[in-house]
């Protein structure tokens, strides 16, 4: 399957987070071009990650991480968007403006931001 990211239709947060569920459980694991996740001791999903001109080292690290990090973005998205909800409410907490440290806050509670 190939993915084109100019045709390809925007990603709907709820299918990104469907599909990070559905996915076997990690923390995942890579070597030079394998992925592994195991959904329980007894059962390993071993997938290869390889390209005409061999192993394919940075696919699968990016692939292995992307069962944790995925999650960890998605939890993210959705803590800034309920921050704007409630700005638009209104609510006590946050009346009047919200401020870039409030959106940053929402995101680090789920991600590392590590900002230069």
């Amino acid at each position: 399957m190939t993915f084109d990211m100019v045709t390809a239709p925007k990603p709907r947060l709820r299918d990104v987070e469907a599909r990070a569920e559905a996915a076997t459980e990690g923390p995942w694991r890579s070597g030079k071009d394998w992925i592994m996740g195991a959904p329980s001791p007894s059962a390993v999903t071993l997938i290869a990650v390889t390209k005409g001109d061999g192993p394919q080292y940075p696919d699968a690290t990016f692939i292995a991480a992307s069962r944790t990090d995925v999650p960890a973005l998605t939890a993210a998205i959705r803590a800034v968007l309920d921050l704007a909800r409630d700005a638009d409410r209104g609510m006590p907490e946050i009346r009047g403006m919200v401020h870039g440290d409030d959106i940053r806050a929402a995101l680090s509670a789920h991600i590392d931001l590590e900002e230069s």
